[in-house]
């Protein structure tokens, strides 16, 4: 066994989530009402190969990583300094997706993912703050227009309900 270098730790704390995310599957499937009746294949055969799969993947990698076998990165060669990672940018991701989650009942569809779509713009480097924002709501828009006219699925009109309604 080698020594953990940063990029390990890094590797490790996924493969960790990994394996706790499997626990995690396995643990709820358990807790599963299942209907009376069910036949030999229930509602918890996928679960449980996903959280199954889940454990003996991360397993796996965490020997994999215990033993110094780390993953290039795309674009670097073995060896290349350590680059560590762009929390900023994360942080402003995963901000986009919290909002549109936090916003999608309250405000809508439309507003929840202009506002998403904006910030995930903003995290990769888009700096023209009024055409950003013009063309995250025409996406938005065109996003809503197609799940609610061209598939018939439903989605939150928020703030817009009344001018959604007549045509939705």
């Amino acid at each position: 066994m080698k020594k953990i270098t940063k990029a390990g730790r890094g590797e490790l704390v996924f493969a960790g989530s990994l394996l706790l995310l499997g626990i995690y599957v396995l643990y709820d499937t358990v807790k599963m009402e299942v209907p009376e009746g069910v036949a030999v294949i229930s509602p918890r055969l996928f679960p449980y190969f996903v959280g199954t799969f889940l454990i003996v993947v991360s397993a796996g990698l965490i020997l994999t990583i215990l033993r110094g076998n780390l993953a290039v990165p795309e674009g670097t060669e073995p060896g290349d300094p350590f680059a560590p990672a762009d929390f900023k940018t994360m942080s402003l991701v995963v901000a986009g997706i919290a909002g549109h989650v936090i916003l999608l009942e309250k405000l809508g569809f439309v507003v929840a993912a202009a506002v998403s779509f904006y910030l995930v713009a903003y995290a990769f480097g888009a700096r023209r703050i009024v055409k950003d924002i013009l063309i995250a709501f025409a996406f938005a828009l065109i996003s809503y227009f197609a799940f609610t006219k061209g598939l018939n699925i439903r989605l939150p009109q928020g703030i817009f309900e009344n001018l959604f309604s007549s045509g939705a």
